[in-house]
Parts: structure tokens; C-alpha cells; sequence
């Protein structure tokens, strides 16, 4: 009898949570686009087109997306107005891609934002990866779980800005 007891309080708790799976609002967030960032690390940000597979999320995400070049970096930037969780860790698209990656802790920029770090190995190089999600309240996420979780409770209110950063830090030619 116990174990149904469990079992049932288990059950009324996953009930409990199904209003807070990701649903498209009737009412879009009226957030106005402020443009794009023209520097990060006091570099100056160059935009490039989407990849494919960017270009098709971009279509879906609640927001807008794109690439930029920041010297040997590859920069990609998210302007969201909702929470989803079709922006996940990158370490996710990169293992997808057959990365080996490792997550390597955290950094902390000169302006005491955390970030979150991985190098990731394959396809003949070696990267460096950073990213992080941030509100205009000075609140910031190393990690998109984190981000999300914090922004479904209330915790963060959009828009929001994630940005993930890509160095190649060594290249290995395909044997």
C-alpha cells in the first residue's frame, strides 16, 4: 500500500508540472528589438550568414538569431522575448556533430559575468567554447538549463541574450 501512496503523490507531482511544458504564447511578448550587439570583449563583432541548421532553428526559436566573426571566433547570438528549451547546452549540438567535449568549469569575465566553458575535439580541431544567457537586469546563466529554469519561475523576465562563442585553439588534419 505504501508503494501506492508513492507512486500516486510521484504521479499528482508530474501532473502538477505539465502546465509548465513549453507552450507557444497566445500573446506574443511585445519586446522591441533593440539590434544587434557591434562588440563583445571590446572586439568589434562582424556578421556572417546562418548555417543551415541555424537558419531552420532560427525560424522556431521566440526571437531572432545570428552569426558573427570576432577575429579566429565564431560568435552566435539569441535575442529572446520567451523562455524555450530549444536553446539547450552547446555541448549538446556539438556531441551531435561526433565532438568529443569535455566540460571544463566556468570563466569569469572582466565585468564578473560567469560563462560557461567546454573544449570539444573532432572533425579535425579542437575548440574552446563559451556561453552564457543574460537579462538587462544584470542577472546571468552560465547554462541554458539554469537560464530556463530561473526564467519559468519567474526568477529572469526577457528579453534575453545568449551568446555562445566557438575558438578554434588548434587544427589536425583528417589521416
Amino acid at each position: 500500500m505504501k508503494w501506492q501512496l508513492t507512486l500516486f503523490v510521484f504521479s499528482c507531482f508530474l501532473a502538477a508540472l505539465i502546465p509548465l511544458g513549453e507552450q507557444k504564447s497566445d500573446s506574443p511578448k511585445n519586446f522591441e528589438f533593440p539590434g544587434w550587439p557591434t562588440h563583445l570583449f571590446n572586439e568589434k563583432l562582424t556578421q556572417e550568414p546562418l548555417h543551415p541548421l541555424e537558419a531552420s532553428l532560427a525560424k522556431k526559436i521566440p526571437g531572432l538569431m545570428a552569426r558573427f566573426r570576432l577575429g579566429n571566433k565564431s560568435v552566435l547570438i539569441l535575442w529572446l522575448t520567451e523562455p524555450t528549451r530549444l536553446l539547450h547546452p552547446r555541448e549538446h549540438c556539438l556531441r551531435a556533430a561526433g565532438y568529443e567535449v569535455k566540460l571544463t568549469g566556468g570563466w569569469t569575465d572582466q565585468d564578473g559575468h560567469r560563462w560557461g566553458t567546454l573544449q570539444a575535439q573532432g572533425l579535425g580541431k579542437k575548440l574552446r567554447v563559451l556561453e552564457r544567457t543574460h537579462d538587462s537586469n544584470g542577472n546571468s546563466y552560465p547554462d541554458p538549463s539554469s537560464w530556463y529554469w530561473s526564467a519559468l519561475w519567474g526568477k529572469t523576465t526577457g528579453p534575453w541574450w545568449h551568446i555562445s562563442l566557438d575558438e578554434t585553439i588548434a587544427n589536425h588534419g583528417h589521416h
